[in-house]
């Protein structure tokens, strides 16, 4: 019962059931741990690993494994330092699952080396395995080091799924590599006999896009768009963006006007629109949006949305821990463009106000946490 709450995302009804348990065991904590995990809630997940040190209960491999996924939702590499001291005196580090845990942790929280190494030191590398080290390098710019692993995974005669690939146009995306990104696209059906979805075609969209090839990107686009176009809108999107970056104002506008079509009630159409109208002069156009947005009641993303993308923005940053000074200037030359007129029109001030309470109330209780688990890791480990 506590899994199939947490599972629909009812923590605090499973929380509920937790403790009114008449006898609570190992499949109970490690049940709560990889519920907070998997429901972003990495702080009580740790919490509770530690309450489950407390009253003696010795975790197996299926508990580290929670606990590492908490600790890359958590970024902090701290934790999982101290998380991966613990489980290698427990002798679970040899464990396929648990090393797994760690490839991804280690890479969501900024060690891609560490991540590497543990991936390295895997005997019975499973796809699990190759699809994490593959993630890690794709989007710590390793693009090089993700293919090549890749021609390893093959060569091992591990057979990709739609994550490999997904993570392998993430690599080519992010380090301007279109033609490998466009082989590895052609490749997926005729040599695999896996069926792109809409994230890959997102990716190879974002990844033309950015290096200015906006033509081919609304062809692909449109080769695409009958198995795609139920599903999300996200290639629009990144279409859009583009062409506006790009200043392909006539492009923009035809993608813009489709795009509103598919999403009447997704803000960030109008707004994107009413934007591009406004730098190519368009006053009256620009107008017309404004006025629709206010007639289907729409929220301008300017107001209490924009405080909700600002910190997943930063979070985002947080998340994989890129210096975003080395980040922004790699991405330059692969198209990365800092554009944030085009999304938003919140002042500098304003931005900074709204990020300021954020920032003071998440370091504190970060701090907090780590005083805890460094304190009951050195009890049970010393």
């Amino acid at each position: 019962m506590i899994d199939v709450h947490l599972r629909h995302g009812d923590v605090k009804g499973a929380v509920g059931l937790f403790w009114e348990a008449p006898e609570i065991n190992i499949v109970s904590w490690t049940t709560m741990i990889a519920g907070f995990a998997r429901n972003a809630h990495g702080k009580e997940a740790l919490l509770y690993f530690v309450n489950m040190l407390r009253n003696l209960q010795i975790p197996d491999d299926i508990t580290f494994g929670a606990v590492l996924l908490a600790c890359a939702t958590l970024t902090v590499l701290r934790n999982g330092l101290m998380v991966h001291g613990c489980l290698v005196c427990h002798g679970f580090e040899s464990f396929v699952y648990v090393a797994n845990g760690l490839v991804n942790m280690y890479a969501k929280c900024g060690d891609i080396k560490s991540s590497c190494k543990v991936f390295d030191e895997i005997i019975a590398k499973d796809l699990v395995s190759w699809n994490a080290v593959i993630f890690g390098l794709a989007v710590h710019g390793w693009a090089q080091k993700a293919l090549k692993v890749f021609e390893d995974m093959i060569s091992d005669r591990v057979q990709p799924d739609k994550l490999t690939f997904l993570g392998l146009l993430m690599a080519c995306c992010h380090s301007g590599l279109v033609e490998q990104g466009m082989g590895f696209l052609s490749s997926m059906n005729s040599v695999h006999q896996i069926s792109p979805d809409a994230d890959h075609v997102t990716c190879v969209i974002d990844m033309l896009g950015r290096a200015g090839r906006l033509r081919e990107a609304a062809i692909l686009l449109d080769y695409f768009s009958d198995s795609v176009k139920d599903k999300h809108a996200g290639y629009w999107e990144s279409l859009l963006c583009a062409s506006i970056i790009h200043q392909d104002v006539n492009l923009a506008m035809a993608i813009g006007e489709q795009f509103m079509n598919l999403e009447p009630q997704m803000e960030t159409s109008y707004v994107l629109l009413s934007n591009l109208y406004c730098f190519s002069g368009h006053w009256k156009e620009a107008e017309n949006i404004r006025r629709a947005m206010a007639d289907r009641a729409l929220r301008d993303i300017t107001s209490k949305q924009q405080q909700s993308y600002d910190r997943a923005e930063l979070q985002i940053y947080i998340v994989w821990a890129v210096p975003v000074r080395t980040g922004i200037s790699t991405g330059r030359s692969h198209g990365w463009l800092q554009a944030r007129r085009y999304l938003t029109r919140v002042s500098a001030d304003r931005r900074r106000e709204e990020l300021r309470p954020f920032r003071r109330q998440t370091k504190p209780r970060r701090c907090s946490l780590m005083r805890i688990i460094h304190s009951t890791f050195g009890q049970f480990l010393g």
